[in-house]
């Protein structure tokens, strides 16, 4: 653990965030410190007013340095409640380095409407693009832009000329060049922040509300210390919530005394804010950052991946008076002290419980050093790679396959973690990278007999080499985005440490191997295959260590296995994109210890039980038993709300969405029953009429949005307009069409 100790600690740090959960109200409440006024400008001088300016669509450069909260601010901007009113369309995308049109398109759909499009190519997202936004007012947020790639950004701009006059565009960039390329209007340079809103942020991060009046000399210590860290938001957050919790007056002078702040040089005192963060995270999360240093700057990536990049390389550590903790659960509560603490950002929910993460530029320019020793990330056959490295990243380039690999590649022997892909959807289409990236993988798997980890994301390879088998310690296996695959040896099911499987978007794989049941040890299974039926015998319901089962874009799927409820320890279970889809097997409310339920754009599914042989056809004994988050998503069949959903849950759903559902009818009479539900959301439902009667009992509803539903949307206005209004004027965060309503208010 040494390698990753910048400056000596006093004693290992504790975890912060038990006690202040992870939550958007905390990251805006400290990124709207200082940022009033920019805030102020942005939405009254250029967004919400209507000009006249010859620019059909305007375009507003916010320019300034890592870590100054340009993305903050634009995130602020993007859900200011005038800009959710004024805009009929809104967007936000992040760019980053690879100005990819598909994956901004894409990404510009999902943000107005959640649906899913990752099977259209780059013609069909265009022409969805341009339904959508014809003749409508519009706001896109490109986040981070690193460059001016001038065919794609017209390109870009020509499908945007259909929007609604007062339609406009935000570009955050450090690049003042990027920002006199894309702009139309003066560019928005964004400040550090006031010695004063410097202090102020630091407080609410470093103390609970009101906490500091009783601790008047670590508020003095806390003054020196942001005084270091030059107006830079991210690095007053990083060091305050770096000593929440801490009143150990020793720990603040540690902090304001460090010898990290001597060894930099004055004009870099930024660097020393973030080492010193670093050396103060608990030793065990230390190589858990550290890790993310092989992932490209400035892409976003899956709180899924991450965390099970993590127990593939045995980095998860469960406390021994806590055994029966999963390893998941356990990931998860890593994650949150990292985004508690500003090392990674959180985005948004993918349909399932995972999360959309990003580390800032800055965090990832210090990961990588600190981590240099044992990862590496590899854009040239010219580096030399030192033999002790165990965590590879390979971007091949067609400049790159020409060149042979370094012998110090074909020397090593500790990897265990290994990335291969192109380096960008146009190396993808190159037929000489994709040959070297197939010929790249069979060295690396002949050399490499100790890989626990093996990801090649947006590989385009026929077939998996057989060899794949003798990998006898491969925990995680991610093929997920090939388009090219057609088959998955049966050597695979010998992988018996295998514990994560990932198959996703692998739109040509015909069948999945026969034989899955002998994957004893697999806890997370993500499949994609052209099957119209799943493998019966000794397939998926033999897994009886899968927590987590996710079925995507399966075209051709008309029934799910039988025996689901043989997986007696499945957590989460995901279905999307599967229109052929009828049916959902009888069993399936006997998954007793099952939490998040997603189901999604099955055209022709209803949500109706097929009776199987053996199993009761009943409702009565619905074994949902622990179920916390359900989401139905675009099914178009759906009239009626199946009561064996919400049996047995009443005591544990948290989160509800139903959204796109045309033929809905009416919400069901158990609805009143859920006791523990926080979050409910209703969207795109437009033959809802009414809410159940007993609304006003759920005292635990927190926060509930309806959507696009007209009816029900005129029956719930406040105060007197609304006849199911009294149901929930209740609850303290109710969003009608977007606009947040007051509870208390009279107009």
């Amino acid at each position: 653990m040494g390698a990753f100790d910048l400056v000596k600690e006093l004693h290992d740090r504790p975890f912060v965030h038990k006690e202040r959960e992870i939550s958007d109200s905390l990251v805006q409440a400290s990124g709207i410190i200082g940022r009033v006024n920019d805030r102020e400008e942005i939405v009254l001088k250029h967004l919400t007013c209507l000009d006249d300016d010859q620019e059909h669509v305007a375009v507003l450069p916010i320019v300034g340095i890592g870590g100054l909260g340009k993305s903050t601010l634009a995130q602020i901007v993007f859900t200011d409640q005038r800009v959710v009113v004024h805009f009929e369309r809104r967007m936000m995308v992040n760019v980053s380095d690879d100005f990819d049109l598909t994956t901004i398109i894409k990404y510009m759909i999902i943000s107005m409407t959640g649906e899913y499009c990752d099977y259209l190519d780059i013609k069909q997202l265009q022409t969805r693009l341009k339904i959508l936004l014809t003749g409508k007012r519009f706001l896109l947020i490109l986040d981070d832009v690193r460059d001016h790639h001038p065919a794609k950004w017209n390109e870009l701009k020509q499908l945007l000329m259909g929007g609604g006059r007062g339609s406009k565009i935000i570009i955050t960039t450090r690049s003042r060049e990027v920002a006199s390329l894309m702009g139309t209007v003066s560019p928005f340079y964004l400040q550090g922040l006031s010695p004063d809103e410097c202090l102020s942020l630091f407080k609410k991060c470093a103390f609970d509300k009101g906490q500091e009046e009783s601790h008047p000399n670590l508020v003095e210590i806390g003054e020196e210390i942001v005084k270091k860290c030059r107006g830079v938001p991210l690095f007053v957050r990083s060091l305050g919530c770096s000593l929440y919790k801490t009143t150990n007056e020793s720990d603040w002078l540690f902090v304001r005394e460090s010898k990290i702040w001597n060894e930099e040089r004055k004009e870099n005192e930024i660097g020393a804010a973030l080492k010193l963060s670093f050396s103060l995270l608990p030793s065990c999360l230390k190589p858990c950052l550290a890790f993310c240093s092989i992932i490209p700057k400035g892409d976003t990536f899956s709180s899924y991946f991450l965390i099970h990049s993590w127990m593939a390389n045995d980095l998860i550590l469960v406390p021994s008076n806590d055994d029966h903790k999963e390893l998941e659960d356990m990931g998860m509560q890593y994650l949150k002290e990292l985004v508690f603490r500003s090392f990674i950002y959180i985005g948004n929910f993918y349909l399932s419980s995972s999360l959309s993460l990003r580390m800032p530029d800055a965090i990832h320019d210090l990961v990588r050093q600190v981590a240099q020793s044992e990862h590496l990330r590899v854009s040239s056959m010219a580096e030399n790679v030192s033999g002790n490295v165990r965590h590879l990243s390979l971007h091949l380039t067609p400049n790159m396959i020409s060149q042979q690999p370094p012998e110090s590649l074909k020397k090593m022997r500790n990897v265990r973690s290994m990335h291969l892909f192109p380096s960008d959807a146009k190396a993808r289409q190159n037929r000489v990278v994709l040959l070297a990236t197939k010929s790249v993988l069979e060295m690396c798997i002949s050399r490499f007999q100790h890989l626990r980890l093996l990801v090649l994301f947006g590989s385009s390879f026929e077939k998996l080499p057989n060899a794949i088998g003798t990998l006898k310690h491969m925990r995680y296996l991610n093929i997920n985005g090939n388009r090219r695959l057609k088959g998955i040896p049966a050597s695979i099911c010998r992988l018996q440490s295998l514990q994560s499987l990932d198959l996703g978007m692998c739109l040509r794989l015909k069948t999945l191997p026969d034989n899955m049941g002998n994957l004893v040890s697999i806890r997370s299974l993500v499949i994609t295959t052209q099957q119209m039926l799943l493998p019966a015998e000794n397939g998926i319901e033999c897994l009886s260590s899968l927590r987590s089962l996710q079925i995507f874009s399966c075209f051709n799927l008309k029934n799910l296995f039988k025996g689901v409820d043989r997986l007696e320890n499945l957590r989460e279970l995901v279905i999307d994109g599967c229109p052929s889809l009828t049916s959902l097997p009888c069993s399936m409310k006997y998954l007793r210890v099952l939490e998040v339920l997603v189901v999604s754009n099955c055209a022709k599914l209803a949500l109706d039980l097929t009776r199987e042989e053996g199993k009761d056809g009943s409702t009565g004994n619905c074994g949902l038993l622990s179920l916390r988050t359900l989401a139905i998503q675009a099914l178009p069949e759906l009239k009626s709300f199946p009561p064996w959903l919400l049996q047995g849950s009443a005591n544990t759903l948290r989160e509800l969405a139903i959204v796109s559902c045309p033929e809905l009818m009416a919400l069901p009479d158990e609805l009143q029953n859920l006791s523990s539900l926080q979050k409910l959301q209703l969207s795109d439902c437009p033959k809802l009429k009414s809410l159940p009667a007993g609304m006003q009992n759920l005292s635990s509803l927190k926060e509930f949005i309806i959507l696009l539903c007209p009816e029900l949307s005129s029956r719930c206005r406040p105060p007197f307009g609304g006849q199911d209004w009294p149901k929930i004027a209740h609850v303290p965060d109710f969003y009608l069409d977007g606009f947040k309503v007051n509870p208390s208010s009279n107009n």
